[in-house]
């Protein structure tokens, strides 16, 4: 097994644990940011390489492409998001961390990242005073939206769990 892939289950395992602990999933100063976001960017991730040297990185999954959501798509996309996040099931992830997705959200000058993977529905978060590794669960439902607002920007897609 590559070293990458056993980084990535590592991160799994510990993300595993960490998701499970909490009953508020989106810590509340990751919630204001998605609320009140100044800027918002929509990453296309390719979980299937780590990114080569001088390729775009979004904390170490490989970037396809990227755009920034305009405001009027802005809403509708953090609400399906939280939307997913408040119907997730702690107790329910797979045994994968693969994203194909990531969002930037900007508040005040700092940014506030969310490495999402909708297979395994797990999210990742850096920024702010998030611990390492922390994170929660996501459903699958704003998946559609991610990518349908991906591909009205013309970046590139990953291959999809249901491609493999």
């Amino acid at each position: 097994m590559k070293l990458w892939m056993l980084i990535a289950v590592g991160l799994t395992m510990s993300l595993g644990a960490l998701v499970r602990a909490g009953d508020n999933p989106i810590p509340e100063e990751f919630r204001k940011a998605l609320d009140k976001a100044q800027a918002v960017e929509l990453y296309s991730l390719d979980p299937s390489a780590p990114p080569d040297k001088g390729d775009p990185e979004f904390h170490g999954w490989k970037v396809l492409g990227k755009t920034d959501v305009k405001k009027a798509a802005q809403a509708k996309l953090v609400a399906a998001f939280q939307k997913g996040v408040a119907e997730a099931n702690p107790k329910v992830s797979a045994g994968c961390f693969r994203p194909r997705h990531g969002i930037r959200v900007q508040l005040d000058g700092k940014p506030y990242d969310f490495v999402i993977c909708f297979e395994c529905v797990a999210v990742l978060i850096y920024g702010g005073k998030a611990e390492k590794n922390a994170g929660f669960h996501v459903t699958r439902s704003p998946a559609d939206l991610f990518n349908k607002t991906l591909t009205e920007a013309k970046v590139k897609l990953p291959k999809q769990p249901d491609d493999d």
